[in-house]
Formats: C-alpha cells, structure tokens, sequence
C-alpha cells in the first residue's frame, strides 16, 4: 500500500509538472492537457526512434532472459 501511494504521489506531481510547462511557454489549457493526454501526437521522429529503440531493448532482455533460463 505505501509503494502504491508513493507511485500515484509522483505520478500526481508529474502530472501537474507537465502541465505547468506546457502552461509556462504558453500554451492554452486545453493544449497542454491534449498534449498530456496524447503524447505521440506531439512526438517528433527522433523521438519515435527512441521510444522504438528502448522497447526493443525491454522485449530483446525478456527473450534473452527466455532463452538462457530454459538452457
């Protein structure tokens, strides 16, 4: 219960960090929670090569983890 409380305390917090930045450049309300509500809208290619890259390396681990615990 309490790491389920620390988790949604800092996911409330990065919530709100996210929309004061959007806020902070000046975006309207409505934008900064369209952008945090869609965040792949507002992605650009290199961060869509980046976002790929890093799931690939999470599946390639729990395949290699696969393959060398049924050895």
């Amino acid at each position: 219960m309490k790491v389920m409380s620390v988790f949604l305390f800092i996911f409330v917090l990065m919530i709100m960090v996210n929309i004061s930045m959007d806020l902070a450049i000046g975006m309207s309300l409505t934008n900064a929670f369209s952008n945090l509500a869609n965040p792949f809208w507002v992605m650009e290619k290199g961060e869509f090569v980046i976002v790929v890259f890093l799931i690939a390396i999470m599946v390639a681990q729990q395949i290699f983890f696969f393959i060398k615990k049924s050895n």
